[in-house]
């Protein structure tokens, strides 16, 4: 049970403020090829010097999340059922309705912490990129394959009938098609420091499309601070110093160009259903957990729980379902390297 609760926050991304989800520069992306109106728009290109649509950007209405990680875990998370490491995806893809929710926009009600920042998610509403999206139109774009690594990853969607809706593994409810795929064997799918090309086989609610490059993991990364499974003790009276973590990135020589790296850090609660304390940083290898952010922590979570850290990239791309009123949605393309570790706060006995 442990387990599969877990795995709805490990990311984002999670998420995930879910996730070993959720943040990653806005970057450059590597648009899907395309012209203007009188090339047909994204699903007919434009001849070879011919003008393509302007790049997307990430103040476009949502238009669907590709979320692919490499998660690896303690020998506590183990011991509750988590395999040493693991491939995750989580993807959807919508045309329209609901509220848009943008990427690293903090105060706006709908965003991420800000970078170096941290957001209390029990006391703040941070939404995205575990935002409902129920309220937006879901659409089948066929199988979605992401391929770069050793293997493709094919998966195919979830709710294509007449099922009821279902909440997905960083707790956003769909109303329509989604994609999931949780594999073991991580070392099939995921390589470090790789582009990936993401291609959807089509449908008859949307064409057959591939996203080229579109798509990047980070290298793997070392953690330093905590190497394992730890404990924090907070005298009686509150924390009086802060945690540092720190970690290792690695070296990366295919980082596409424009896309920054970004590192997430999440304190999440002992059952593992909840993230407490979703917090951004630049990626250079340290980030320091201020006191008042652990104090907060403590107040939702008083014996411990799980860090998770993790390096993210974060690409754009186009999502045009052929509809003229509408036809600059944006895709959120998220690659994630992950660490996942039990921690437990000890009090001094009485």
């Amino acid at each position: 049970m442990f387990a599969n609760k877990f795995l709805k926050y490990s990311t984002l991304f999670l998420a995930s403020g879910s996730l070993c989800l959720t943040a990653c520069g806005e970057g450059d992306a590597a648009a899907v090829d395309g012209g203007e109106e009188e090339c047909g728009g994204v699903h007919n290109p434009c001849p070879d010097g011919g003008v393509g649509p302007r790049p997307p950007e990430v103040t476009d209405p949502e238009g669907g999340m590709v979320i692919f990680e490499c998660i690896g875990t303690s020998a506590a998370l183990q011991a509750g059922g988590f395999p040493a490491k693991f491939a995750r995806n989580i993807s959807h893809f919508t045309s329209a309705g609901g509220d848009d929710h943008v990427f690293l926009t903090p105060g706006t009600g709908n965003g991420t912490a800000g970078i170096n920042e941290c957001n209390f998610v029990s006391g703040d509403d941070i939404t995205w990129p575990a935002n409902d999206v129920s309220g937006q139109t879901h659409v089948n774009v066929g199988d979605l394959t992401i391929s770069g690594g050793s293997n493709d990853l094919v998966i195919s969607p979830t709710l294509t009938g007449t099922e009821a809706e279902m909440t997905d593994m960083i707790s956003r409810l769909h109303s329509g098609p989604w994609y999931s795929a949780f594999e073991t064997e991580f070392a099939d799918y995921v390589t470090e420091d790789t582009v990936y090309t993401v291609s959807m086989s089509g449908s008859d609610d949307y064409p057959a499309t591939t996203y080229t490059d579109n798509l990047y993991m980070p290298s793997a990364m070392t953690m330093t601070n905590p190497t394992g499974d730890s404990s924090m003790e907070r005298p009686t009276g509150g924390f009086t110093e802060p945690y540092t973590v720190t970690w290792d990135s690695g070296a990366s020589s295919n980082t596409p160009d424009g896309v920054d790296i970004l590192s997430l850090v999440m304190l999440v609660d002992g059952t593992g259903t909840n993230i407490i304390e979703f917090c951004v940083t630049e990626n250079d290898g340290e980030f320091v957990i201020p006191v008042e952010v652990l104090e907060e922590y403590y107040t939702e979570q008083p014996t411990g729980g799980a860090i998770l850290v993790g390096n993210v990239a974060h690409m754009l791309g186009r999502f045009d379902d052929g509809t003229s009123d509408d036809p600059d949605r944006r895709i959120d393309f998220l690659g994630m390297w992950c660490e996942a570790f039990g921690f437990v706060i000890t009090e001094p006995a009485l």
